[in-house]
């Protein structure tokens, strides 16, 4: 696998950054759409995406602190 994919001007778009940025839409997007089938509201589960993601991502920077410290 490629660890960059292109270039945008001085911009890097590496792969596996844009893989689990589609993996966390693609995961919010069923989650709204099973949710909406069974007649809950989707809002909520909107602003419970982004705080995941937000959650995801300061979790696994405290793991890297905590366990990988040079």
């Amino acid at each position: 696998m490629h660890p960059i994919l292109f270039h945008v001007g001085s911009f890097e778009v590496h792969t596996y950054g844009l893989l689990v940025a589609i993996g966390f839409l693609l995961g919010i997007v069923t989650a709204v759409q099973r949710t909406r089938s069974e007649g809950s509201d989707p809002e909520s589960l909107n602003d419970l995406g982004v705080w995941l993601i937000v959650a995801g991502m300061a979790g696994g920077t405290l793991f890297r602190i905590v366990f990988l410290w040079k």
